[in-house]
């Protein structure tokens, strides 16, 4: 488990610290770092993305927030106007995996807390 977030009700997140580490990327002032999102069964895929990359991506901001698109936000069944929806992100192997968060929230601050500040 690489962290736990909370989805905003603009269908934003925070990306843990440990998930822009093990794609190997930082939000940085002049860079434009991009995230790829990849619906596989009930999870989602994060990836880095290229500059060519498809529709499929969202920018990373340099407040350690990114944008997740509507549909993956309708593949793993998120409801953005809800203040409880969750996310877990898993390391699976070489792949960094997204899925509906289950259960009670987590009292773990390494897994609540924000990406970046």
């Amino acid at each position: 488990m690489l962290g736990e977030t909370v989805l905003r009700r603009g269908g934003t997140t925070d990306v843990p610290r440990r998930v822009t580490e093990a794609l190997g990327i930082e939000p940085k002032r002049n860079e434009r770092s991009k995230l790829l999102w990849t619906p596989a069964g009930g999870e989602v895929v994060v990836s880095k993305a290229t500059p060519q990359s498809d529709w499929r991506k969202t920018m990373l901001r340099r407040n350690g927030t990114a944008a997740i698109p509507r549909h993956v936000q309708q593949a793993l069944g998120l409801n953005a106007t809800s203040a409880n929806e969750r996310v877990s992100w898993v390391k699976k192997g070489d792949r960094i995996v997204i899925m509906k968060a289950k259960g009670p929230q987590s009292s773990s601050r390494e897994l609540s807390a924000p990406g970046h500040c």
